[in-house]
């Protein structure tokens, strides 16, 4: 080897690559970061106005009034030439849109995240004119206030004396009750120099529901529940045994037959009567310290999506469920059961989080309190647990759901976090595994064979 290639004529020494330097022996690199380097990001907000056309042509318009005054009059003439482009790249959006009026809405009143929904716009010119490059905003389909908001249909040519309709095809990103802002149309023809805007009316609003994933059976506690006036019309966990069947994944070992077992060689549960309706309490933490990202991949949309499958579930198995937010309580109601799912996924829908309580806070009022007997459901990250130990009370069992911070961070955003004083009951360290993240905590007793 020796640093030698063989080439079958005469040996050719290899040579390192050079690196090349500029002056001062910088490196292109260090040059680049040198150039382009932001000295000064605080100064930015101020001259943002500059790096629009508009700035730019003022800017430009300026420099020719300039010339005009000291080296040439004809430097007039640029400028005049100048003025008159802004001017008309001002006043024609404006004018447009001066007898333009319409209303959006939604071909469905309630979907999930991830579906398709369809919007529906109504644009009535009454000009005798047309107006060209319009394009509908502010129909906001993320969560994220930072974004700016996006055109979500587009109008070509909006002809003088007519109504037209638009329809556009959308993706429900993040849960909401949408729009969130006044929609708009507007329009930047000719020169794009200035957009001017005309507000348009909301003929019917979009609930877009969280995500939800399957969560398995409710956890058997020591509690009596809430007890019912007569036996449920479906087996349970804390009536009288009226039978024996074949082991189904979730149930406890506690309800297993083992002389059946041993009889059939295979699992056989005992199965119960259900006396009583299981009381359930779900608490979200949404405070802002106890989370990290933003939009729907963020932690706390996970948190609310997670939240929401145990309620989902777990009121079609027939549990009373309470759900806690901030400080807000929703109670059970008697009703259907697709009732009772759409009353608290409507309330989640349309939950703004104010970042007024942490969870310790939410864990002291008095709906927390109070709850002596049954099951609650707590869903936090790693950074909401910190000074949190587990307090179930005698006949209540305290589950915990806790979302580890850093796997939902973004570039560049620091989370550190203490070790936690409780044992989760599910640990979620993937945002992409979250169902079999939750799946992890049924039970399940393997069978060898």
């Amino acid at each position: 080897m020796g640093g030698r290639i063989s080439t079958g004529k005469r040996p050719i020494e290899s040579r390192p690559a050079i690196a090349w330097t500029g002056l001062g022996g910088f490196s292109a690199s260090k040059w680049n970061d040198f150039l382009t380097h932001d000295y000064f990001p605080s100064v930015n907000p101020y001259l943002r106005w500059m790096w629009t056309p508009l700035g730019c042509l003022g800017l430009t318009a300026v420099a020719a009034g300039l010339c005009g005054m000291i080296l040439h009059p004809q430097g007039f003439v640029i400028l005049i030439g100048i003025l008159a482009v802004i001017g008309f790249g001002v006043a024609w959006p404006w004018l447009g849109l001066r007898g333009v009026h319409g209303s959006v809405g939604f071909d469905h009143k309630r979907v999930r995240e991830g579906d398709q929904v369809q919007l529906e716009a109504s644009i009535t010119n009454r000009l005798p004119w047309s107006t060209w490059g319009l394009t509908v905003e502010g129909i906001f389909m993320t969560s994220d206030p930072s974004e700016s908001p996006a055109p979500v249909a587009g109008l070509a040519l909006l002809r003088g004396w007519r109504t037209t309709h638009v329809t556009s095809c959308l993706v429900a990103e993040c849960r909401g009750d949408y729009p969130i802002h006044p929609p708009r149309i507007a329009t930047g023809f000719p020169f794009g120099l200035h957009k001017a805007c005309r507000p348009l009316s909301t003929a019917s609003r979009l609930l877009v529901w969280p995500r939800t994933f399957p969560v398995g059976p409710i956890p058997e506690t020591s509690g009596r529940g809430v007890e019912g006036f007569a036996p449920r019309d479906k087996p349970g966990t804390s009536g009288d045994v009226i039978g024996v069947r074949p082991y189904r994944r979730g149930d406890s070992l506690r309800r297993i037959h083992w002389p059946q077992t041993a009889r059939h060689d295979q699992l056989v549960v005992c199965e119960h009567h259900a006396q009583s309706v299981p009381r359930v309490q779900v608490v979200i933490d949404s405070h802002e310290s106890a989370h990290v990202g933003r939009g729907p991949n963020g932690s706390r949309e996970w948190a609310i999506r997670i939240a929401a499958s145990f309620l989902e579930d777990w009121i079609g198995q027939g549990a009373e469920v309470e759900l806690i937010l901030q400080s807000r309580v929703i109670a059970p109601r008697e009703g259907s059961i697709p009732a009772r799912r759409a009353r608290f996924l409507d309330a989640l829908a349309r939950f703004d989080a104010h970042d007024l309580l942490t969870l310790p806070d939410i864990l002291d009022l008095p709906a927390c309190r109070q709850l002596r007997e049954g099951i609650r459901l707590v869903v936090t990250t790693d950074l909401g647990v910190q000074g949190i130990t587990r307090r179930g009370s005698r006949g209540m069992n305290e589950l915990f759901v806790v979302l580890r911070a850093a796997a939902f961070a973004e570039d560049g955003e620091q989370c550190h976090a203490s070790p936690m004083l409780l044992t989760p009951w599910i640990w979620v360290d993937d945002p992409t595994r979250v169902p079999q993240c939750i799946r992890r905590a049924w039970k399940e007793v393997p069978v060898d064979r």
